[in-house]
């Protein structure tokens, strides 16, 4: 148990450090109409190229840091409760950070969209595209990210979210790890429910017709020790994930050499000795290969 808690903490430092040392951009997105006057209006393929692929960049970006930052919350609610023997406050945590590292993987699934198409975004972004260029399912993902919300109070939907269940059904699909088993158990404990309770006192049987229950000082720590001891696999992967994921994002962005997305502290970060070299090296071979096309 002691290494995935030491393990727990390294993540919650990288996280930190990355935070404190990405230089934060401004995200600006013209209106529709501007957009679409360039493009219909004045026939501008070029300009509404540029404008178009910026902001998915700038979205990309966006979607990165904030994944990251909010990562690192959830963490830090995760060492607290272990250094506090603190177990619902344990698992809320470790639940809301399964939710966030799945809804993260959804929107930034997409990340070789960027180096397929390399050549032609880059043409786009310096404004030299002259077909015009979309990736309506990287758009979508990305602007789901930033806007889904429930309907407000006209009833009007607005970027609908999907379920808790639904990103990590789905994460589960795509992945070797199966985190519905760990999350079902969290829920049990954080819903007002039976399991969020029952720990909190002992059932005395006294006869075979009589038996009585009585709250009692609670075992935080076994049941933390639980938790972590049985979904030991699932934890580490989520903890690689939620760095490696927007990590491997930011890379990516930097590779188009412009400062709207520009993280130059992302190519020396210690993080980049974790991530697996045989998936950058085929970052940069699709890169390469977007030339020859």
């Amino acid at each position: 148990m002691r290494d995935l808690i030491d393990e727990i903490k390294m993540y919650g430092l990288l996280h930190k450090d990355v935070i404190s040392k990405l230089i934060h951009k401004k995200y600006y997105y013209q209106s529709s109409e501007t957009y679409a006057n360039t493009l219909f209006n004045l026939r501008d393929v070029k300009q509404a190229n540029k404008i178009y692929w910026e902001e998915i960049l700038l979205r990309a970006h966006f979607a990165s840091v904030t994944s990251i930052m909010r990562n690192e919350k959830w963490l830090s609610g995760i060492i607290m409760s272990i250094e506090t023997n603190n177990f619902i406050v344990f698992s809320a945590s470790l639940r809301g950070f399964l939710e966030s590292v799945t809804d993260s993987c959804y929107s930034l699934s997409s990340p070789f969209d960027f180096t397929n198409n390399y050549k032609n975004i880059k043409q786009a972004v310096d404004g030299n595209l002259s077909k015009y260029l979309i990736s309506q399912e990287l758009e979508e993902k990305l602007i789901h990210f930033q806007f889904a919300a429930k309907s407000d109070k006209s009833g009007i939907k607005h970027n609908q979210p999907l379920s808790a269940t639904d990103y990590i059904r789905m994460f589960d699909q795509h992945s070797d790890i199966n985190t519905k088993k760990l999350y079902s158990k969290l829920c049990e404990v954080v819903h007002p429910a039976h399991d969020s309770i029952s720990y909190f006192k002992t059932n005395v049987r006294e006869t075979e017709n009589f038996e009585y229950s009585i709250t009692k000082n609670t075992q935080d720590d076994l049941h933390i020790e639980i938790i972590i001891s049985e979904y030991r696999d699932v934890i580490s992967n989520l903890l690689k994930l939620s760095l490696s994921t927007p990590f491997i994002y930011l890379k990516i962005l930097n590779l188009f050499e412009i400062d709207l997305v520009q993280s130059e502290y992302i190519d020396s970060c210690i993080f980049n000795n974790l991530i697996n070299e045989d998936v950058w090296i085929e970052v940069l071979g699709m890169v390469r290969k977007s030339y020859e096309l």
